[in-house]
């Protein structure tokens, strides 16, 4: 298996966390659970797409 490129990862336990780990750097990529403490994913991702530096990056909601 061939791997193209480099890849850095962000993690997040909480909404808030994700909310300023994004501000502080905008990802290319967020994959988001809904069920996460604080701050549900649905209202994460609403606040980012009210962030001009995330309103374009592309959100992928995963659950358990």
């Amino acid at each position: 298996m061939e791997i193209f490129g480099e890849y850095d990862l962000v993690v997040a336990m909480d909404g808030e966390s994700a909310l300023e780990a994004a501000e502080e750097e905008p990802p290319e990529l967020i994959l988001l659970d809904i069920l996460i403490p604080d701050i549900n994913g649905f209202e994460v991702c609403k606040r980012l797409k009210h962030i001009p530096e995330t309103a374009t990056v592309p959100v992928i909601f995963l659950s358990a």
